[in-house]
């Protein structure tokens, strides 16, 4: 009884870890987008999509790199590790999670059944 606890309680968190981790990078990517359009100045839908701003940006941005190439590769890399960090949440929970299946494909195969 205690082990099929201790099972669904670990499904049960890797599961609220992964939405959370979800949530919070879906919410972050959205920030991210609405920052491009603020920095470009336009409407992603006059550009006709969020690819051709990218491409603009992308420009604008190797043109300051040329400027101070350390400065800029250090703020992406800050950048991405601070917006990126749900992804951890996102791994743990997969990991909680697969070890509950793992544990309850090893306890079907042994022929044990919790009731």
């Amino acid at each position: 009884m205690r082990d099929t606890l201790s099972k669904r309680m670990k499904s049960i968190a890797g599961t609220a870890l992964v939405g959370t981790g979800i949530f919070v990078l879906y919410q972050n990517i959205l920030c991210s987008i609405a920052q491009l359009k603020h920095a470009l100045g336009v409407e992603v839908s006059q550009t006709g999509g969020i690819p051709p701003a990218v491409v603009q940006a992308v420009s604008q941005a190797l043109q300051v790199c040329a400027a101070s190439h350390e400065r800029v590769l250090h703020f992406l890399l800050q950048y991405l590790l601070i917006t990126s960090w749900p992804l951890l949440l996102v791994l743990a929970g997969t990991i909680l999670s697969r070890e509950a299946v793992a544990e309850n494909l090893g306890d079907v195969q042994e022929g044990k059944t919790s009731k």
